[in-house]
């Protein structure tokens, strides 16, 4: 498993640069060239994404486009997090695509959306790989109990 994460949600001051330690900004070319390095290494390619709008339950086109760009350039799986609320799952030209998995131990038990979550469970076996998902719920305490 060959495991990759990028973000734009964050000042540039934070991102890595030359010999200066730092998150991973998205940006395309060297997600492609990371990619195409794992490719010769793994047999699989899991992408992490923080992007997309707080709070919203449905991905927005940026997501989209960026979580097709990735899968059609070499990724199995894309699993995306920030908006703090679950959003949609996607099969996409053979690859996976968890847009927001939401919150797991966080301190916002202020809203149901934000209450209710979902450990993604990925099977792969025989070259082929089938998914699941088991939801839960973040009580205020900030114990995650199966829901």
């Amino acid at each position: 498993m060959g495991f990759l994460a990028y973000t734009d949600l964050i000042p540039l001051s934070f991102a890595a640069q030359g010999n200066q330690a730092g998150v991973a900004r998205i940006d395309r070319d060297r997600i492609v060239a990371a990619i195409q390095t794992l490719e010769a290494q793994t047999d699989y390619i899991v992408v992490s994404y923080h992007f997309g709008e707080e709070y919203q339950t449905q991905s927005n086109a940026t997501q989209q486009e960026l979580a097709h760009y990735t899968i059609d350039a070499g990724a199995d799986f894309v699993i995306g997090h920030h908006p703090h609320v679950t959003q949609e799952i996607e099969l996409y030209h053979g690859g996976l695509i968890a847009y927001s998995l939401g919150n797991f131990v966080f301190d916002q038990h202020w809203s149901t959306a934000t209450a209710h979550s979902m450990i993604l469970v990925v099977t792969i076996e025989n070259g082929s790989f089938s998914y699941s998902t088991i939801p839960i719920e973040i009580k205020n305490d900030y114990q995650v109990v199966f829901s």
